[in-house]
């Protein structure tokens, strides 16, 4: 709930549907990488099994909440973005290309987390799983500032 309660206070106010967009993409961001940080939370003590089993299951979570963060990412950047040049040529624009860097490096971790589970038949590489979670609280910080940075 509180997902769709918090974008109406910020650049989607009054707007239902910028508030829906804003939404489903903090909720898709919790099931990707907020499941993540989940699990490399967990305590190193009897669990070390149960979260081999929970990295090696991610995947479906994880492609789920990062097709819905394409997308109403896309649908945000388009609403406030305006013209692609305002990527560079505005504060709001490149705080969005830091936000989206860190959101590739998250893919790309994840990524080879699971081409060593999946394609290589490795057990989860906690150490990549925990950057990719690292990287995660950058991305939340990023669009903290980016929240409250007037769009173009």
């Amino acid at each position: 709930a509180l997902c769709f309660v918090m974008p109406g206070l910020g650049h989607a106010a009054g707007d239902t549907s910028r508030v829906i967009v804003h939404g489903v993409h903090l909720a898709a961001g919790g099931l990707w990488l907020g499941s993540l940080a989940a699990m490399v939370l967990l305590p190193a003590s009897n669990v070390a099994g149960l979260r081999v089993r929970l990295l090696s299951a991610f995947a479906p979570l994880a492609m789920t909440g990062v097709g819905l963060l394409v997308l109403t990412g896309g649908l945000a950047t388009w609403t406030y973005l305006g013209a692609i040049t305002n990527l560079v040529t505005t504060g709001y624009g490149r705080l969005l290309g830091v936000k989206l860097l860190f959101v590739l490096d998250a893919l790309v971790l994840g990524g080879l987390n699971w081409n060593s589970i999946h394609r290589q038949g490795r057990p989860p590489a906690l150490g990549l799983a925990a950057a990719e979670a690292a990287t995660a609280l950058l991305i939340v910080a990023v669009t903290a500032w980016l929240t409250e940075t007037a769009h173009p």
